[in-house]
C-alpha cells in the first residue's frame, strides 16, 4: 500500500511540473511587457580637458534626446 501511494504522489508530482512550466510560456497580464523602442540618449562632451581641484572634466558638452521612432515596428 506504501508502494502504491509513492507512485501516485511520483505521477502526481510530475503531472504538476509539466503543467506549471507550460502556463509559464503564456503571458501573464501582471508581469507580461510588451518591448518597446527606447529612446537614444547621447551624451558629447568635446573639447581640451581641464583639471581644477584635481579632476579632470571636459571644457563644455550637450545632450542629445532622440524620441521614439512610432514606425519601428518590434517583434
Amino acid at each position: 500500500m506504501l508502494f502504491l501511494q509513492k507512485i501516485i504522489f511520483i505521477c502526481y508530482f510530475l503531472w504538476l511540473i509539466v503543467h506549471a512550466s507550460s502556463e509559464d510560456d503564456k503571458p501573464n497580464k501582471l508581469y507580461y511587457k510588451k518591448y518597446e523602442v527606447p529612446r537614444v540618449k547621447i551624451k558629447v562632451f568635446r573639447g581640451p580637458t581641464e583639471e581644477k581641484n584635481g579632476e579632470t572634466f571636459a571644457k563644455w558638452g550637450f545632450w542629445i534626446k532622440q524620441p521614439r521612432n512610432s514606425s519601428v515596428h518590434t517583434a
